[in-house]
């Protein structure tokens, strides 16, 4: 009777040691929501443009966001960003943060960052995808850079979902593209 007592003991305190707590967001406040880094490599100089897109057929709102970034040269790169959902949803919210190579600390160094807010209009077309397409001009040339995008949405009851995605880094040409 002891052992049984010993396994029920060992089971009841693996349960607690690898249960964890899931929560849903439910707010307006989306600071909180952290951008994952992940390894972002650098590109030969002959690939002028680096795009990542995320599809999440599980998401409950969040259907794909995409990020892209293209040299254009000159010092001018062209930033292109979307969001779709499943559904029609309340506001729709990117952020995109422009990252440069920063050779003497061997990592990425944030530089700008742009917020997108997009939110449905009652009586309006309903809200489920949002794009924006821009150019970012007198960069440094002969630089390396990338960039990080956030994406989130909020339903109508009040949920928030988010997705985060990154490009690779594109060298900036001071010549034509």
């Amino acid at each position: 009777m002891k052992r049984w007592g010993k396994i029920v003991a060992g089971i009841v305190i693996s349960c607690f040691l690898v249960c964890q707590n899931g929560f849903a967001a439910q707010s307006e406040n989306w600071q909180g929501v952290i951008l994952q880094e992940e390894y972002s490599k650098l590109l030969p100089e002959e690939i002028k443009e680096s795009k990542n897109q995320k599809i999440d057929v599980r998401g409950k709102y969040i259907a794909s966001s995409g990020l892209s970034i293209t040299n254009e040269g000159y010092g001018v790169l062209e930033v292109y960003a979307d969001t779709l959902a499943h559904v029609a949803v309340k506001k729709i919210k990117m952020t995109i943060y422009l990252d440069q190579w920063n050779e003497d600390r061997e990592d990425w160094t944030q530089i700008d960052s742009k917020s997108l807010t997009y939110e449905y209009e009652e009586g309006g077309p309903i809200l489920n995808e949002a794009s924006q397409s821009f150019l970012v001009e007198n960069l440094q040339t002969n630089k390396y850079y990338r960039l990080r995008g956030l994406h989130a949405v909020w339903s109508f009851d009040g949920y928030m979902e988010s997705q985060s995605t990154m490009t690779d880094g594109v060298l900036l040409t001071d010549g034509p593209a």
